[in-house]
C-alpha cells in the first residue's frame, strides 16, 4: 500500500452531501470534510470528498487537491456519477476503495472485490473515537480498532502494519 500522498493504496471516497444529511441537525460540509480527513489520516488513506453544489471550499464545479486530500464540488451537476467515475479510476489505478454513502444507487454502481461500503454513521463514529494514545502502542493493534481495520485492509497490509509497529 502506498503512503497517503499518492499512488495506489487505500482511498476513502466520501459522498459528502449524503453524509451531511445523514444526521440531525445536518452537518456543514466543512464538518464532514474535517471528520473524513480525520478517518483517512488514521487509516493512512487518501481522501476524495465529493459534494453537491459549492462544497466546503466554495468552489463549484472544481476539484481541489491538497496532498492526500481532494475535494470535489460538482456545482449544478449531481455528485453520484462523479463518485462512480472516481471509484472506477481508483480501481483502475490499483487502489482499494472505501465508499462512504447511504445512497443505494451509488452502492450498487460501485461494487467489486476491491470496494468496501461504509454507512455515514460508521464514518462519523470512527471520527468521534479518540485516537490511540501515544503512550500505548498496543492500542493501535489490539481491541476494536484491529477489527475495524480488518474490515477495510487486506491481510497483507495488516501484517505489514504489525511488522512496522514491532520495529518501532
Amino acid at each position: 500500500m502506498a503512503a497517503a500522498g499518492g499512488g495506489p493504496g487505500l482511498v476513502l471516497v466520501v459522498d459528502g452531501s449524503n453524509v451531511a444529511c445523514s444526521v440531525e441537525p445536518r452537518l456543514e460540509d466543512r464538518q464532514v470534510l474535517d471528520r473524513a480527513a480525520t478517518v483517512a489520516a488514521r487509516l493512512d488513506a487518501r481522501l476524495v470528498a465529493v459534494f453537491d453544489g459549492d462544497g466546503p471550499l466554495a468552489a463549484p464545479g472544481r476539484r481541489i487537491d491538497a496532498g492526500s486530500v481532494a475535494v470535489v464540488a460538482t456545482g449544478s451537476r449531481p455528485a453520484d456519477p462523479r463518485i462512480e467515475r472516481i471509484v472506477r479510476e481508483e480501481l483502475t489505478a490499483g487502489a482499494e476503495v472505501v465508499v462512504v454513502t447511504a445512497d443505494r444507487a451509488v452502492v450498487d454502481a460501485t461494487t467489486g472485490p476491491q470496494v468496501r461500503t461504509w454507512a455515514p454513521a460508521r464514518l462519523l463514529a470512527e471520527a468521534s473515537e479518540p485516537a490511540a494514545s501515544a503512550h500505548d502502542p498496543q492500542a493501535e493493534v489490539e481491541g476494536p480498532a484491529t477489527s475495524r481495520l480488518a474490515t477495510v485492509l487486506p491481510a497483507e497490509v495488516l501484517e505489514r502494519l504489525e511488522a512496522l509497529r514491532r520495529s518501532t
